[in-house]
């Protein structure tokens, strides 16, 4: 082989370590946990609160009245995800002290260990995070206090591809019409409807498409993957087949609300994130021709199906919060009823059809200032006469 050729050779080699160090960056290391006695915490407005607490401790997790692990760990590249493997756990049995200051719907029994990528000021960083308490058997947890892990950074981002690849949105060209709704469910939207917010007749139902992402709240991790323009939604057109859309014609779609509600499948119950910018969710209807895909709901063929399962009933969820008063004034954090004077209050829920005997569960969130860092969530549990 010529000088040349070795050159080259030896040139494709480096281009390879350096490809697949860019694709994957491996940090192993141990973490151990200082664990300290409970500790009172007394908020601006007088109430008092305890804490498990260890040095460092950060409290901001789904479970905020427990403390969480939190770390930047430094990075060259931002990568998309990152793969966590722990060896060596070493874990303490917990005080009956300890014990009595755990949520009653805590029922973790493995501990998560999350790391993602984020930027400050042009520096990638990786932020690892995870709740040191696990439950054993009912009514019984362990605490980490030590533990081995191998971080492994998985599939490089370059900045440029985090920011998207629409070039324009679709807003961009057509006639455009807004609306907003509140709640999530089914939407009917009438002749009346499109005629009342502008929209020119005649109106040929086949060119009617929405488009709206909903209306929560982008995730605060950069990581997390994001879209980039409005989506079209699918529509159930009812137009009494004559393929124009007029008095007494109307269209279906599917809305969802500006809080989001999510399932924690770990420890099985339902959460909501309220959006503390806006009460409502917007969407745009077009007619546009060549705008959208012009998406319809699709309808399946189901007589030759066999029944195999009977569905009475199913989990209610439902949530009552306003935004009234700030304690810090300044801050995400709003509040609702004061309790400085009046003891108890009342708030009535229509749930329609709730069958004896099922048990539910109510959540407060007493008043505090410092959220970030002492937030406080307890959970009640009772069953339906």
């Amino acid at each position: 082989m010529g000088k040349k050729s070795w050159v080259q050779f030896l040139f494709f080699l480096l281009i390879c370590f350096q490809v697949a160090e860019t694709q994957a960056q491996k940090v192993q290391k141990n973490f151990t946990l200082q664990w300290r006695e409970p500790v009172e915490q007394t908020f601006t407005n007088g109430f008092q609160q305890t804490f498990l607490t260890f040095d460092d401790a950060f409290y901001g997790s789904d479970f905020p009245d427990l403390p969480t692990f939190y770390q930047i760990l430094p990075v060259d590249i931002f990568y998309s995800r990152y793969e966590v493997r722990a060896t060596d756990e070493q874990f303490a049995d917990m005080t009956d002290a300890e014990v009595r200051l755990i949520p009653v719907d805590f029922h973790q029994k493995t501990i998560d260990y999350h790391v993602n990528s984020a930027y400050d000021r042009k520096t990638v960083y990786a932020q690892l995070t995870f709740l040191p308490i696990v439950e054993t058997s009912p009514g019984h947890y362990r605490k980490l206090v030590s533990v081995t892990l191998e971080i492994e950074g998985k599939d490089a981002v370059t900045r440029k591809s985090l920011r998207g690849n629409v070039s324009q949105s679709v807003l961009a060209s057509g006639q455009w019409y807004q609306f907003s709704l509140a709640k999530t469910g089914i939407y009917k939207v009438t002749y009346q409807d499109l005629t009342a917010m502008g929209m020119a007749t005649p109106i040929t139902s086949s060119q009617i498409a929405v488009f709206g992402n909903g209306g929560m709240m982008l995730s605060e991790e950069n990581s997390d993957p994001r879209i980039d323009d409005l989506r079209e939604l699918p529509l159930e057109m009812h137009d009494g087949g004559d393929g124009t859309f007029d008095n007494g014609d109307y269209f279906l779609f599917y809305g969802q609300s500006p809080h989001d509600v999510s399932y924690d499948s770990a420890n099985q119950h339902f959460t909501h994130a309220y959006n503390i910018y806006s009460d409502f969710s917007y969407y745009f209807v077009t007619q546009t021709p060549g705008v959208g895909e012009k998406k319809r709901v699709q309808t399946v063929n189901n007589e030759n199906l066999t029944e195999n399962l009977t569905v009475q009933d199913f989990t209610y969820f439902d949530f009552f919060e306003e935004d009234v008063t700030n304690l810090c004034e300044s801050g995400r954090t709003w509040l609702g009823d004061r309790y400085e004077r009046t003891a108890t209050r009342s708030r009535r829920r229509a749930i329609r059809r709730v069958r004896a005997g099922f048990p539910f569960a109510v959540r407060l969130l007493p008043p505090r200032c410092q959220i970030s860092r002492f937030p406080s969530t307890k959970a009640r549990s009772a069953t339906l006469p």
